[in-house]
């Protein structure tokens, strides 16, 4: 992979996330997205870089330059990610409000 386009559509593609999921979780609209992947260029600006790669769950100089490693080991996934933001929100509710929670997903608490 030689470009910066054809990294992000590769990383998208391996992590199993939508135009629009990504174009979501980065603030950007999906038409973005899609021009990452395939002008040769990618024309991301440089402030939505780290988010796009921690969004990819890929390193960014690897996302920017091809060089280094594409997955840091200890990088966790989008979807560990999502998970943790979760139960961070969870874990801020009041027993009142997290009982509440539980009755409208249909679990005990």
């Amino acid at each position: 992979m030689t470009t910066f386009a054809e990294r992000c559509k590769y990383a998208r593609e391996k992590s199993s996330l939508s135009l629009v999921k990504v174009a979501e979780s980065i603030g950007v609209s999906t038409q973005a997205v899609w021009n990452y992947e395939n002008r040769p260029d990618g024309g991301v600006a440089i402030e939505l870089l780290f988010p796009l790669a921690d969004t990819l769950g890929v390193e960014a100089r690897w996302l920017a330059t091809g060089e280094g490693v594409m997955v840091d080991s200890e990088t966790p996934s989008f979807e560990t990610r999502r998970v943790l933001r979760v139960a961070q929100g969870l874990a801020a509710l009041t027993d009142e409000r997290l009982q509440a929670v539980s009755v409208l997903l249909g679990v005990k608490f």
